[in-house]
């Protein structure tokens, strides 16, 4: 089942930017498809990884410490847009928040198709998508506020990150 999460950050990531992340990850020489970064079940076991998309960053792992991280989105968005994401099957846990020059703008969760929570105002572009409550809803928030689609995030190579276990 794919699972796909992650943090859209718009622009690209510094090393000032990837200490920002819990365990400060550094870029490794290991490569990653988005297929083995998103799938649970292929067993990819990593701190992070990073694809690096024309206008926007992907910062992903397989345990989404630092994705679920309200402060780091907050941080990383400062003079810039973030767009967090998560999304486990079909109707399984999904949600986005999106986050504009440090401030938390909309946030919106859902759980087999019931609403677990909202912040902010809704956005305008929420009203041209359907059925709110399933998992579609992420990936179409995503499209219209980042113009960054699903297929664009499995297709995109990524680099794996490490993060240091010492610090």
């Amino acid at each position: 089942m794919l699972t796909v999460a992650g943090l859209l950050v718009e622009g690209g990531l510094n090393v000032d930017d990837l200490r920002l992340l819990p365990g400060s990850p550094n870029v490794s020489n290991r490569a990653a498809t988005g297929a083995e970064v998103f799938s649970r079940g292929a067993g990819f076991e990593t701190d992070y990884a990073l694809a690096v998309l024309e206008n926007w960053t992907v910062v992903t792992n397989s345990s989404l410490r630092g994705m679920v991280d309200e402060q780091v989105s907050r941080d990383l968005s400062r003079g810039r847009r973030v767009f967090a994401f998560v999304s486990y099957g079909a109707n399984a846990t999904h949600g986005f928040a999106w986050f504009v020059n440090g401030a938390l703008v909309r946030a919106i969760f859902y759980e087999d198709f019931t609403l677990l929570g909202t912040e902010g105002d809704p956005l305008t572009e929420e009203t041209l998508l359907d059925q709110p409550g399933d998992g579609r809803f992420v990936f179409g928030m995503m499209s219209l506020l980042t113009g960054v689609h699903l297929g664009d995030l499995v297709d995109a190579p990524y680099r794996v990150l490490v993060t240091n276990h010492a610090g």
